[in-house]
């Protein structure tokens, strides 16, 4: 059945009736062609309609019967045993056999007559649809188109066709494809497909234009991205330009893939080369920026800076001649070294900062106790300025090559100790030691035994601490400051007369006032000197000028007589007498303080 149903729809398919029968012939021709007889087919088949239709099938298709009605006439004559005329053997005219006498009906002729009739309808049946139904060429034609444009209409809508302003050309071409697609649909729905070919095919044709000009501006944006990254005389800029062109050449022959598969590879190729320059780009600035980091914190001098400098170069080069990938392990690799020589750099942070600290504390407590100006603190400055930059250039092992000096120095000044600091009064360093008094006499034998309570022994006295010494005598004018800041202005203009001479007359108790009070102007204890202290200061400290008035001038220690009164000292012809005076004589005097 299936080779029968086969055969009728390969040979009803043609609405040419040559071409039907030359399917027929072809068929028949086809030794691979077996038809089983329909008795075999279907049990209980009249066997002689079943001859009848084998005969009728195997017949050339020229000789088989053109109607119905002869296809009757056919069975007609082979049921009623009717035969063909012959002709006489012996070239007489023909002779017509005597016609047989009539059969009778009986219902297997019925049956063979129905199953003839059902045969004819049956191909009916299947035939005049066939031949009622659109051309499958044309029905196949429309499919193809259609799915191209709708395909091509996807993608323009995943580029974005729909979203481009209104004048341009993408844009234009995509509205004019949807709106043939739209209209081509419906015609397909009314199944005229005719009309609804060349609509796909308008849509197609646009959808196509409107994917080539976005490939195309996406092209053309990628080469002068390229060409911005300085790859327009790269060998891979002049190939993507080839393909460019091949490209344009497809769109001009409306060859839509070759067009869009040629602009994409072009963008591809231009994206790609832009891509490496950017990245080759970054790779040097980064280097040299590793490279100016690492001279920065000191790291110029290291062989490894040297090597490193040496791969940028070669880099370069091979960048200028194309060579990107390359160009690119050189720089990476440069910055490696560099990122080394940094981190070592880095390493030594810590040890650096302490040390600043420590160096900067210090110098912040000498600066209090000596003063920002004192000599030796000044040389230091520099050199300590020099190393802050180093530091604040983050060249942590060269700060500390720096710091470490300055500590020292620094270290050694902090032990030597130092004296109060004022804008007016001037001490000097009595240092520890042994002092000869060669000048310095007892006034009477009588007194000789001051010589143990002063500390003097084989004629010198021994100071076992340094210590500051005023170096000149509280002046009148500074008597005066001291009346004054105690509210009392009746003794201060006292000494208002010759202010920057000794004040000759103080009694020890207003000394050991003034000296209560100078501390707290100078934030720093002072006292009188001892009878020990001021001989040795006698022997560093030169002897100032004294006021020549007739009186003898005395000049108050701290150490008091066993007898009363204090140690007092006065000069005379060049030699220093030791006496025992009441406190309440007047005197000079000069202020003491511990080293800071």
């Amino acid at each position: 059945r299936q080779t029968y149903a086969s055969v009728f729809d390969s040979v009803m398919v043609w609405e040419d009736e040559h071409q039907r029968e030359q399917s027929w012939k072809n068929i028949h021709l086809d030794p691979s062609n077996i038809f089983p007889r329909l008795d075999v087919l279907i049990p209980g088949f009249p066997e002689g309609l079943a001859s009848l239709i084998e005969r009728m099938l195997s017949r050339d298709p020229a000789q088989r019967p053109r109607m119905g009605a002869d296809a009757l006439g056919e069975y007609s004559r082979v049921t009623t045993g009717i035969q063909p005329m012959t002709w006489d053997p012996r070239g007489g005219m023909p002779q017509q056999p005597e016609a047989p006498k009539p059969r009778k009906w009986t219902p297997a002729k019925f049956v063979m007559i129905g199953g003839l009739i059902l045969i004819c309808i049956g191909v009916g049946v299947v035939t005049i649809p066939k031949l009622l139904a659109p051309d499958p060429k044309l029905v196949a034609d429309v499919g193809t188109w259609k799915k191209e444009a709708e395909s091509r209409k996807e993608k323009a809508i995943a580029a974005r066709a729909p979203e481009r302003p209104a004048s341009d050309e993408a844009k234009l071409s995509y509205d004019t494809g949807a709106s043939a697609l739209t209209e081509a649909n419906a015609l397909l729905k009314d199944e005229d497909y005719k009309k609804a070919l060349p609509g796909y095919q308008k849509a197609a044709i646009s959808l196509g234009k409107a994917l080539i000009a976005i490939s195309k501006e996406n092209a053309e944006k990628a080469k002068a991205a390229a060409s911005a990254a300085g790859g327009d005389k790269a060998p891979a800029f002049a190939e993507a330009d080839t393909k460019m062109k091949a490209a344009a050449d497809s769109a001009a022959a409306q060859q839509m893939h070759g067009a869009v598969d040629g602009y994409d590879g072009a963008k591809a190729a231009f994206d790609d080369l832009a891509k490496a320059l950017t990245a080759l780009t970054a790779a040097e600035k980064d280097a040299a920026t590793k490279r100016d980091t690492a001279n920065r914190v000191g790291a110029g001098d290291s062989p490894d800076f040297t090597k490193a400098k040496g791969l940028m170069a070669d880099a370069k080069t091979k960048g200028e001649q194309w060579q990107i990938p390359a160009a690119m392990t050189g720089y990476g690799d440069a910055t490696k070294l560099f990122d080394a020589l940094i981190a070592d750099v880095m390493a030594a942070k810590d040890g650096a900062t302490a040390l600043k600290q420590k160096v900067a504390d210090l110098y912040a407590s000498i600066a209090n106790r000596a003063g920002a100006a004192d000599p030796t603190l000044a040389a230091i400055q520099p050199k300590l300025s020099e190393a802050d930059g180093r530091y604040a250039a983050e060249a942590y092992k060269l700060a500390i090559v720096g710091y470490q000096p300055i500590l020292a120095d620094l270290e050694a000044l902090s032990a030597r100790g130092f004296c109060p600091v004022s804008q007016t009064l001037a001490f000097e360093t009595v240092p520890a030691g042994s002092y000869s008094l060669e000048n310095v006499r007892l006034m009477t034998s009588s007194m000789k035994e001051l010589g143990g309570m002063l500390g003097v022994a084989n004629g010198a006295v021994k100071i076992d601490k340094s210590f500051c010494m005023q170096t000149k005598a509280v002046t009148r004018a500074e008597m005066a400051e001291y009346y004054t800041a105690n509210s009392d202005p009746a003794a201060a203009q006292a000494y208002a007369d010759n202010p920057q001479q000794p004040a000759d007359d103080v009694p020890l108790a207003v000394a050991q006032n003034y000296t209560a009070w100078l501390s707290k102007q100078l934030n720093a204890p002072v006292h009188l000197p001892s009878a020990t202290e001021w001989m040795a200061s006698a022997v560093k400290i030169p002897a100032e000028k004294l006021p020549d008035n007739g009186d003898i001038i005395l000049q108050w220690s701290a150490t008091p007589c066993e007898a009363g009164g204090n140690v007092a000292f006065m000069a005379q012809e060049g030699s220093t007498f030791v006496v025992c005076s009441d406190a309440s004589a007047g005197g000079i005097f000069r202020v003491t303080a511990e080293l800071r």
